[in-house]
């Protein structure tokens, strides 16, 4: 992903290449299609020249308001991509709601053990925007619901909940 900062666990591809990938952005068509602006920062500190910590703050938003009147499903049976909106009622896709898709903060070691090898440790919470929020079509009646409708049901908002991981690595270059 062009501009990506590196050490973001959550938008940008980071230490975990294999879990991690539901919101990185670059990756799928996703929050993506609202624009979206960062505002990012890193501080490292070097304890030897093999060994560091540092912290990453990062940021998002959406340039247009995402309607969070909606549904949201991943976008492969396999449970990875970005989560795409799906329309739940009448009321979805009318206006934008939040801009806010959440901030990051990120904790990390690297470790430079040996020549071409290193080792990293990180840590990271994403404080959830309201812009992830959605919503859901939860049966009153056993009629089945049309799409689009929530007929027989109730709409019912629901907010994101934060997100941690903790990954490690060791890392070869050649």
């Amino acid at each position: 992903m062009p501009g990506a900062l590196q050490g973001s666990q959550f938008w940008s591809p980071g230490v975990d290449y294999f879990n991690q990938g539901w919101a990185t952005t670059g990756n799928y068509v996703g929050y993506d299609r609202y624009g979206r602006a960062g505002i990012a920062g890193r501080a490292t500190y070097s304890f030897t020249p093999s060994l560091s910590v540092y912290g990453v703050v990062h940021a998002l938003f959406t340039a247009q308001s995402v309607d969070t009147d909606t549904g949201s499903q991943l976008a492969s049976a396999a449970g990875t991509g970005t989560p795409s909106r799906t329309t739940i009622s009448a009321n979805s896709w009318v206006s934008g709601d939040s801009n806010y898709l959440g901030t990051e903060v990120n904790l990390g070691l690297t470790w430079r053990f040996s020549p071409n090898t290193a080792f990293d440790l990180v840590g990271g919470w994403l404080f959830a925007g309201s812009a992830l929020d959605a919503a859901e079509c939860q049966q009153v009646t056993s009629s089945t619901p049309t799409a689009g409708t929530c007929a027989g049901g109730r709409v019912v908002k629901k907010d994101a909940q934060d997100a941690y991981t903790l990954a490690a690595r060791i890392r070869l270059a050649f």
